[in-house]
């Protein structure tokens, strides 16, 4: 197979007649193509159980002569990572089928094997594995979770930061011989206010505290973010019925589970108080990363439930 001619009409005749050579020869009509993202986007095609295109590219526009909207129909397998949502958005704009792959059962498609593994290997595995119907597949977040998602990330952010910098005051404190009062971080600025402080050390603390309660702030906008993009979810009330689950920790689990009509493993049960055991250790993990007290919610529910035994919990594949 020849690479595709430059020009509208002729490009529409080349895809047109691959399409047509494809259903001649019995195959799908759907294009096999893998891409792998990175700091360049590497792209393999394909058909007949042999590699027809290789290409390499520095961002999506130089991806519009082979998967434009004017090319043939093709799914397209991307790993899962950061930009993927992004370029799955830009792949259903020009028709094709973007399919999401799990990147915790990559290495059993023959990623990595052998100690071979580039950039270039990989488009061509995955490549291979779409075409013999052996992709695993992860689920793509709805537009909504995605939103929730990354403001949780950026809250998780500015809590750690607001952490590090109470540690650092606090033992600048004691090498001082000053400790300061226990207190609540979002009240930690006023108690270190009330201690009178001399010397150089006030040099030494006062822009560590400044540069606090300017974090204090952000953090309260953030906070406002997510309570708004909790609000537009309507499960968060139900949620927020379990003792010490706020609007964060309810968003937590609201970006993992996303829609639980998609697990088969409830009991058909309301899914707050019945999670499938393979989701508590991802969701655990990232509650945790919120400082919220995720084992309130365990507790919480139904311990006779077998779906909610912590030992039957496993590595989640979710993305």
């Amino acid at each position: 197979m020849v690479d595709p001619p430059s020009g509208g009409k002729s490009l529409r005749i080349h895809h047109a007649l691959e399409g047509a050579i494809r259903e001649a020869t019995g195959e799908s009509t759907m294009r096999c193509v893998a891409l792998d993202l990175g700091n360049r986007i590497w792209l393999c095609e394909v058909a007949n159980d042999r590699v027809v295109r290789r290409e390499t590219t520095n961002g999506l526009k130089g991806l519009e002569k082979t998967l434009g909207p004017q090319t043939g129909k093709a799914n397209v397998a991307i790993e899962a990572c950061r930009e993927a949502w992004s370029v799955m958005k830009q792949l259903r704009a020009w028709g094709h089928e973007p399919i999401l792959v799990d990147t915790t059962r990559c290495r059993q498609l023959g990623i990595g094997h052998h100690r071979r593994k580039n950039d270039r290997i990989d488009a061509e595995v995955l490549a291979r594995s779409l075409a013999d119907g052996k992709i695993p597949r992860a689920h793509e977040l709805s537009e909504h979770r995605q939103q929730l998602r990354a403001a949780l990330n950026g809250r998780a952010l500015l809590v750690e930061m607001r952490a590090r910098l109470i540690v650092a005051i606090r033992g600048h404190g004691r090498a001082a011989g000053i400790r300061f009062p226990r207190s609540e971080a979002k009240n930690f600025v006023a108690s270190v206010r009330e201690i009178r402080v001399e010397g150089d050390l006030v040099r030494l603390l006062e822009p560590l505290v400044k540069t606090l309660e300017q974090l204090d702030e952000q953090l309260a906008d953030s906070e406002a973010l997510v309570e708004e993009l909790a609000e537009k979810e309507p499960i968060t009330a139900v949620l927020k019925t379990a003792p010490g689950v706020g609007s964060v920790i309810a968003s937590a689990f609201i970006s993992v589970i996303d829609y639980p009509e998609r697990f088969t493993s409830c009991y058909g049960s309301p899914w707050l108080m019945e999670f499938p055991a393979g989701l508590m250790m991802a969701i655990t993990e990232r509650a945790r990363a919120h400082s919220h007290p995720v084992m309130a919610i365990i507790q919480s529910m139904p311990q006779k439930s077998p779906v909610m035994s912590p030992a039957r919990c496993c590595s989640c594949s979710t993305t």
